[in-house]
Formats: structure tokens, sequence, C-alpha cells
């Protein structure tokens, strides 16, 4: 072997065992904001990822609505976790069974509701493991990390935050809390984004109170189209209100929609074409029906050289001077006539 042909199968050898083990995507969070979106990560606890900048801020002992998506079907569970301590130490929050077991909707859409620990931490870390158990002595589990800090909620401002958004119809409707311990000096709006682009909105007319929840609607409707999408509802997105955390007023989660299409324009009609113009009435009277008798036709001469039209054969039947007449005009036609007219009055003349 030359030396190209060992370089290359070193290469393509070492290619194969370095490959990253997330290629395949299995399972992974959509909120809160996991660190990437990568749903196929299977080295613990997090796949070596590093910590954002912009973890999603809760408050000690809050009711967290944790969603996930399943690309990849596989029998087994979910397993989601809480670390305090930067990705160590988790302790599990909740076991949810993986119950939607056909591969011909994907991906599978999955929503639970955990507790977050009561003590403040400021790297915190919910982790979601999807455990594959088609051989459950030997399971095999993917990974999905978000960047949480818990925070103890300042006593004087609100604190607004969504938990819970659905989609129906073209419509958005957005749970929203007032999590801080005063009500909000007013009204407030609310954002809905499809993939990150802002497409509706709603409000709140009045102020919240502290510890309340209002169900807020979209004003306007946007049809999303047929496919997977990432839907968001951001409260206060005019940032009316002064909070006490500024940094939980999202929620998103993924959509998939099936069936609708496009709206497609009406097809084009050709012109309408106008009826043909009527026939002068002379040529209508020329019809089979309408044949004149024989006394209606022309004649031509008298007595026994009359001529005159055969109403059933067409032709100028009479005797014989007036037929060669008849004949000869027939053939020769008006301008053949003016011009024997012409030479007999020039003859005559001479």
């Amino acid at each position: 072997m030359n030396n190209s042909k060992l370089y290359l199968t070193i290469f393509l050898v070492g290619f194969v065992l370095g490959l990253p083990t997330q290629m395949l995507g299995h399972a992974g969070l959509s909120s809160p904001a996991p660190r990437n979106s990568n749903t196929g990560i299977k080295s613990a606890p997090c796949g070596g990822l590093a910590r954002t900048n912009k973890p999603t801020v809760l408050t000690p002992g809050q009711d967290l609505v944790v969603n996930w998506k399943e690309t990849i079907q596989h029998p087994g569970k979910f397993i989601i976790s809480f670390s305090a301590a930067n990705d160590a130490n988790f302790q599990v929050l909740a076991t949810i069974p993986d119950t939607q077991n056909s591969t011909a909707d994907l991906p599978h859409m999955y929503s639970s509701t955990v507790k977050i620990p009561t003590t403040p931490c400021s790297a915190c870390t919910l982790q979601l493991i999807q455990s594959m158990e088609e051989n459950p002595a030997q399971p095999t589990y993917y990974y999905s990390c978000a960047d949480i800090q818990i925070a103890a909620p300042q006593a004087d401002k609100p604190d607004l935050t969504v938990t819970a958004l659905d989609y129906a119809g073209g419509m958005f409707t957005a749970t929203v809390k007032n999590l801080g311990a005063v009500a909000t000096p007013s009204g407030f709006s609310v954002a809905f984004l499809v993939d990150g682009i802002n497409r509706a909105s709603g409000s709140a007319s009045a102020s919240l109170a502290a510890g309340a929840t209002i169900l807020i609607r979209s004003t306007t409707s946007y049809m999303i189209l047929a496919g997977d999408h990432n839907i968001s509802a951001q409260a206060d997105n005019g940032t009316t209100v002064v909070e006490s955390n500024e940094a939980n007023n999202i929620f998103s989660r993924d959509l998939s929609i099936a069936g609708n299409q496009p709206p497609t324009q009406p097809p084009v009609q050709p012109p309408v074409q106008p009826p043909p113009a009527s026939m002068p009435s002379d040529v209508n009277q020329l019809s089979s029906s309408s044949t004149p008798n024989a006394d209606q036709m022309p004649k031509f001469g008298g007595g026994c050289g009359q001529v005159k039209m055969n109403s059933s054969s067409g032709f100028y039947t009479g005797g014989r001077g007036a037929s060669a007449a008849a004949t000869i005009l027939l053939f020769i036609g008006p301008i053949g006539l003016a011009l024997i007219m012409r030479r007999r009055i020039i003859t005559r003349v001479k």
C-alpha cells in the first residue's frame, strides 16, 4: 500500500471513530430553552456543552412546565432532573413513560409540570434524559440540558411569566401569571412569535394582581403553514412593567402542523367572448323554410318568351329566345352585359 492510500485509510478510520456522539437526533428540550437545539447528545450529563449567558430565571418552589420533543421513536421513558451545582449532583424531579409509539407522526410532543426546588442558585441545570429500552437491562441514553437560575423575587415589584401557550385555528392563547409580590401598575402586552418572528399580539387591559393569572388571546389571526415549528409568547414585550425578574417573560414550545396548505389564488377564468353579431335580416330570411314561391321569382321577357325561375330546381325556364337570352345573361353577368350594350351603342352611332 502506498503512502497516499495509507493516509486515506488512517483518515477515514479516525473520522469514523471521532464522529461526535450527537449525529442522530432522538429527543431534546423545547422549553425552558436548551443550551442548543441538538436532539442527539449521548454524552452525560449535557454533552460537554458550556453554559450560556441567558439562563431561564425561576422563583423558589415555582411550578415549571417542561416541553420536549422525541424525533426518533424508541420504547422507554423520559427522566427530568435538576442540578443546583453546575451540572453535578442531579436529583430526579419526574419520570414520564414514552406513550407515543407510532413512527408515522414524528416528532412526538411531550409536556410535564415539575416543582422547582426552593433553594436559590445561580448555576442550576434542568436535564432531560431519554431512556431507550429495547433492551431494558442495558438502556441507551440521550441528554438535553437547560441553564436555570433560581432567584427570590423582590418584594416591591411584579414578576410576569407565561406558564402555557396554545394555538388553534390561527389564534394564539397564552396564560400569564404574576409571580411578584405586588400587582402590575397597569395592563401589558403579549407578543406571539412563530420561529422567532413576531406574528400576532394580545394584551391585558387592567392591572394583574400578585399571584393572579390571566388568559390572553391574540387580537389577530395568523395561519401557520404545515410543518414543524417553534412558537413563543413573550409577556410585557413592550417593557411597560418594571419587574423583579425580566428574564422569565418568554415561553416557547414546539408545534407540528399537519394538513393545512398555504392559501392559493383562485384560477384565472378566460374572458367571456361576446356572442356574434346578429346576421342581417335579409340574410336570415334566406332559409329553406322561407323559399319564395314561383310567383315571387324574378321573371324576364313576356308571352311565350317569358322566362321565370323554377322554385324547385333553381333554374330559369321559358321560350327558346327567352331561354337563350337568360342563359347569356346568367353566364356573362352584369359586366359582360354592359360591355355588349356599349358596343351596340357605338355601332348605332357609326
